[in-house]
């Protein structure tokens, strides 16, 4: 995250709009990567429903090719999808 630093003299609401306005920037940026698989609309009818559920499987795919195979990684994450 980004420091506040420049806002040296910024009253109370200031500072906290300017924290928000710096979280939404780097919620952005933590999606940006994905946005291009994204389907529009909303999850409201069975066909928008599948296209999610491939979003959901294409950016999990897309994690593990960006980092690698690990067997350890895929045990754990088998672990908590059993504890769920």
């Amino acid at each position: 995250m980004v420091s506040l630093t420049l806002c040296g003299r910024c009253a109370g609401a200031q500072y906290q709009s300017l924290q928000k306005l710096l979280e939404a920037f780097s919620s952005l940026s933590a999606r940006a990567p994905n946005r291009y698989l994204r389907p529009t609309g909303r999850p409201d009818s069975p066909a928008n429903v599948r296209r999610w559920w491939q979003y959901a499987g294409a950016v999990v795919r897309k994690q593990i090719r960006s980092q690698g195979f690990n067997w350890r990684q895929f045990e754990k994450v088998c672990g908590s999808l059993r504890a769920f």
